[in-house]
């Protein structure tokens, strides 16, 4: 038989199985929607107790029972490649660019350009 535990807020199923406790966090704080999970892993224990269910191996079986067996890992969010990753991290980052080469030469006290041209001596 499954029943609920409410820790913290949330509720979690706990049950047992071939002599070993499980518990799995049902993710939810409502009372109705906990019930309903927890009718739905009773029925699919009967069906595995029954032998009208496979567990297939290796499979978590609270996930298993509340899916009606069509999950039985947990899902795995595999990280997304990208150019960084691809180019080994070579990709300039703006925050971190250097300044362009004219600017550098300026802060190294050389002179700036002439924002206006020079007039030749005596000329008005």
């Amino acid at each position: 038989m499954a029943s609920l535990e409410l820790r913290s807020g949330r509720y979690r199923i706990v049950f047992r199985f071939g002599g070993k406790k499980y518990h799995h966090s049902l993710g939810t704080t409502d009372r109705q929607e906990a019930e309903a999970l927890r009718d739905r892993a009773r029925a699919n224990l009967h069906d595995l107790a029954n032998g009208r269910t496979v567990l297939p191996p290796g499979a978590d079986l609270a996930l298993f029972l509340l899916s009606d067996g069509r999950i039985t890992e947990k899902t795995e969010i595999r990280r997304v490649l990208t150019l960084g990753d691809l180019s080994g991290g070579r990709l300039p980052q703006h925050d971190r660019d250097p300044p362009p080469a004219h600017r550098a030469d300026a802060r190294r006290g050389l002179p700036d350009a002439p924002t206006h041209p020079r007039r030749p001596p005596g000329a008005r």
